[in-house]
C-alpha cells in the first residue's frame, strides 16, 4: 500500500481540526481563591516524616541563610533595599521553612 500525499495532507488536516476543537472546552470554574498557599513546609502532600526532621534539624542549628544573587532585574537595589524576585522569594522562603532567608547581592 502506498501512501500518497495526498492522504498525508488529509489526515495533517484532520488532527488540526481536532485539536482545535478539543481547546473548545467550557472554561473551569474559578475557585474563590486560587493562589492557594502550603502554610508550611509540613503541608505539602507526600512529605516524610524524615525530611521534616531534616528541616527541623536545620531550623536548631542555623539561625538564617543567605540567598545571593548577582545584579540583574531578579535582584537590584532600590532605596537600598534589595528588590526584585530574589526578596520576594526569601520572603516566602523565611514563612514556608520558618528560617529567615537573607538575600545579598554579589558582584
Amino acid at each position: 500500500m502506498r501512501i500518497t500525499s495526498q492522504a498525508v495532507y488529509a489526515v495533517f488536516a484532520a488532527m488540526l481540526l481536532l485539536a482545535s476543537l478539543s481547546s473548545c472546552s467550557k472554561p473551569q470554574e474559578q475557585h474563590v481563591n486560587s493562589s492557594f498557599r502550603y502554610a508550611s513546609f509540613r503541608d505539602v502532600p507526600g512529605i516524610t516524616d524524615d525530611e521534616i526532621a531534616a528541616v527541623e534539624a536545620l531550623q536548631r542549628k542555623y539561625d538564617s541563610f543567605v540567598y545571593g544573587m548577582i545584579v540583574t532585574t531578579e535582584a537590584f537595589y532600590d532605596d537600598g533595599e534589595v528588590r526584585g524576585y530574589s526578596a520576594l522569594i526569601c520572603e516566602w522562603m523565611s514563612e514556608f521553612f520558618g528560617i529567615p532567608f537573607r538575600h545579598a547581592i554579589f558582584a
